[in-house]
């Protein structure tokens, strides 16, 4: 049955081509995951029961085979009883009597032929075909010619005495006649197994795999489409039930962490909105400490100023006769009178910064004579501090670009700030130098320091760091602050380094040099110090 080979092998490829195409997703069309299933267990079953069918019909076919087989040797073996006792008589009219009988008698089983030979091989009665005495078929069954003349012999013979061999011929057979039958029980076999495995098959796989799997599928698009109350109720411990737990559990997690993220953009907005309402409270503060600010220092300009007047006339017309006592309240007040308009005008330049008005000339100067001037001035209010300023030799004139006021204003503020806080019978070093491109002023003190946790406040606003220092020379924290805005208006860095055991503070400004080339053609220009608020908040 070799030929049988090719069919079954053209099937089996003819399978693997289509579910290759069936799996074949590069023309980007969705398919439908059931119609796959179903089309691969109908293939597949068909090969089974195509294998199952030629099991049976070889079955069948064999079954056939042995029944014929056993039908010819009971013939021949009736036939030899029968012509036995003409055998022994050696009556040969009888016997080929008898073999035309038993010849019309069998005539059902399409015997063709009939053949009787003596012990010597002899043919003594002879009926049907010549073929009989071919004795090329000596010996042939019917195993070995399926469709051909059937021979089977068959020996006459009594108590092992051998009187001689009967030879039946039986007709040729078409291929129906040996195949129908198993054909038709392969057809059978295969169709009935075909058709109930295949959509017993397709219905579990439908019922156990697909539904499921859509299930899955409708339940993950619900999820990407917000939807988070998703139940699957799937009660299986294989691999779909894990993927439905996932996706139930992704749902509440997602749902969890959505309730999170409400929550906290419910009270992320409600910080917004406390913010927003402390900023516009902190800036109307901001505004009237601006407001209340200028008003002060602009309310104490006239009656200081009336004031300075007065302990100027004072105290120069101190030579007439006056008593000891009123000599030392003259004297008070003719130096308190300028500490007064010092604080008034810090007053009034911390209002200008506040609203971004204050306002800066640019020109090239002579940053050694400003050191110089404002050493020498200073030097002449130590005497009641007990403190001596010592000046480093610097003779070089190095030129700056900056608003010469503001420039001596910052010397002012970093030498007097020195000497208030440094002890009697210290001293005040002033350094000025250059450096990679600037022009370098170091005021160093012999004071306390300031401590880590005061260091951050240094060129704050109203940033006093020793409030226990109650000495009329204390002022009210505004001149580094200043000092510091002014730095940055001319590109310069204000500095400081200081040690809290008591070895002292330096302050250092940084103010980039003017060369030759910068100076050529050049004209003043005026620039603008912007509000410190919104400096803080850049």
């Amino acid at each position: 049955m070799s030929y049988c080979l090719l069919p079954v092998t053209g099937a089996v490829s003819w399978k693997v081509s289509v579910v290759n195409n069936f799996g074949n997703k590069a023309d980007g069309k969705k398919r439908s995951l059931a119609l796959r299933f179903v089309s691969m267990t109908i293939l597949g079953q068909a090969l089974f029961g195509v294998i199952l069918g030629l099991g049976a019909g070889t079955y069948v076919v064999a079954s056939d085979y042995r029944a014929r087989y056993a039908y010819m040797q009971d013939v021949a073996g009736a036939m030899a009883a029968s012509v036995l006792p003409m055998v022994m008589d050696r009556d040969i009219p009888a016997i080929q009597g008898q073999l035309e009988t038993l010849q019309s008698l069998a005539g059902h089983g399409n015997l063709k032929g009939i053949k009787f030979s003596d012990a010597t091989g002899q043919a003594l009665a002879t009926l049907g075909e010549v073929g009989l005495n071919d004795p090329s078929l000596a010996g042939t069954t019917i195993g070995e010619r399926l469709f051909g003349p059937h021979y089977i012999e068959h020996p006459v013979a009594i108590e092992n005495v051998h009187y001689g061999t009967i030879r039946l011929a039986f007709g040729e057979r078409t291929f129906f006649e040996t195949f129908g039958v198993a054909m038709i029980v392969t057809l059978l076999v295969t169709s009935s197994v075909v058709l109930v495995s295949a959509l017993w098959f397709s219905w579990l796989t439908v019922r156990t795999v697909i539904e499921p799997i859509q299930a899955i599928q409708v339940a993950a698009e619900q999820l990407a489409n917000g939807k988070r109350d998703i139940t699957l109720g799937f009660n299986r411990n294989d691999e779909i039930g894990q993927l439905g737990d996932s996706i139930e559990n992704l749902a509440q997690q997602l749902n969890k962490g959505e309730e999170k993220l409400r929550e906290t953009a419910r009270e992320a907005r409600k910080a917004q909105i406390s913010e927003a309402r402390l900023r516009k409270k902190t800036e109307e503060m901001a505004r009237l400490k601006s407001d209340f600010i200028a008003v002060v220092a602009h309310e104490l300009g006239t009656p200081l100023s009336v004031v300075t007047l007065y302990s100027d006339i004072l105290a120069s017309s101190k030579a007439r006769n006056v008593d000891e006592d009123t000599s030392e309240a003259i004297d008070g007040l003719a130096a308190a009178a300028p500490r007064l308009n010092s604080i008034v005008n810090d007053l009034m330049d911390a209002a200008l910064l506040d609203r971004g008005m204050m306002r800066i000339t640019m020109r090239p100067l002579n940053l050694t004579e400003i050191v110089k001037e404002a050493v020498r001035d200073v030097a002449r209010t130590t005497e009641t501090h007990d403190v001596d300023v010592h000046r480093g030799s610097f003779d070089e004139e190095i030129t700056v670009l900056g608003d010469k006021v503001r420039i001596r204003q910052i010397m002012d503020n970093l030498l007097s700030n020195a000497i208030k806080y440094s002890p009697a019978g210290t001293t005040v070093s002033v350094r000025f130098f250059t450096d990679n491109g600037n022009a370098v002023v170091e005021v160093e003190d012999q004071g306390s320091g300031i401590s880590h946790v005061n260091r951050s406040r240094v060129f704050e606003m109203f940033g006093r760091l020793d409030h226990s220092d109650n000495r009329d020379t204390a002022g009210l924290g505004l001149g580094l602050a200043i000092s510091a805005k002014i730095a940055q208006a001319h590109a310069a860095t204000l500095s400081f380094n200081s040690e809290s055991n008591g070895r002292g503070t330096t302050f250092t400004l940084r103010i980039p040099l003017l060369n030759a080339e910068e100076m050529k053609d050049f004209r003043s220009i005026e620039v603008s110090i912007v509000k410190v608020a919104e400096e803080a908040g850049a």
